[in-house]
C-alpha cells in the first residue's frame, strides 16, 4: 500500500474517535441516575484522555469524581456486604482512583489537541439527524 492510504486511515480512525468522543460527551448531559451518570462519565473520560484533550479529560474527571463516594468512605465496606456490593465498591473505588490519576496529570497541562463540536457549560438539544447539538 502506497503511504497515503496509511495517512488516510489513521485520519478516517482519528475523525471516528473524535465522533465517538462527542457522542458521549452529549449522552452525558442526559438525566439519569447516580450509577448510571458515574458509567457515562468514564468513556468520555478515557476518550479524551486519548485523544489529548486534557482540558476536557480535566472536567469528567471533576464531574466523575463530584458524583462518588467520599475517599474516606469509598475505603470503607459494610461488615455484612454481600459479594456483589464488595465487587461494586471495589470497582468504584478502581474507576475513581483511575479519575484522580488522570486528573492531576492533565492539572499539569490544560491544553486540548483537537478542536470538539462541545460545550459542557451551555445547555443543548440533539438533532436526532446529525447528531449535533442545538445550542439553546
Amino acid at each position: 500500500m502506497p503511504p497515503f492510504c496509511y495517512n488516510q486511515v489513521s485520519f478516517l480512525a482519528l475523525i471516528a474517535d473524535v465522533l465517538l468522543f462527542q457522542l458521549a460527551a452529549y449522552f452525558t448531559h442526559c438525566k439519569l441516575d447516580l450509577v448510571h451518570q458515574i458509567l457515562t462519565l468514564q468513556t468520555p473520560l478515557n476518550l479524551s484522555f486519548k485523544l489529548k484533550n486534557k482540558r476536557m479529560a480535566a472536567s469528567f474527571a471533576k464531574r466523575l469524581i463530584d458524583l462518588g463516594p467520599k475517599p474516606e468512605l469509598a475505603t470503607k465496606v459494610p461488615f455484612r456486604s454481600q459479594k456483589v456490593l464488595l465487587e461494586k465498591c471495589v470497582r468504584l473505588n478502581s474507576n475513581l482512583l483511575q479519575a484522580r490519576k488522570i486528573l492531576m496529570m492533565c492539572e499539569q497541562d490544560m491544553t486540548d489537541a483537537e478542536k470538539l463540536d462541545y460545550d459542557q457549560y451551555n445547555p443543548f438539544d440533539i438533532c436526532p439527524a446529525t447528531f449535533k447539538p442545538i445550542y439553546k
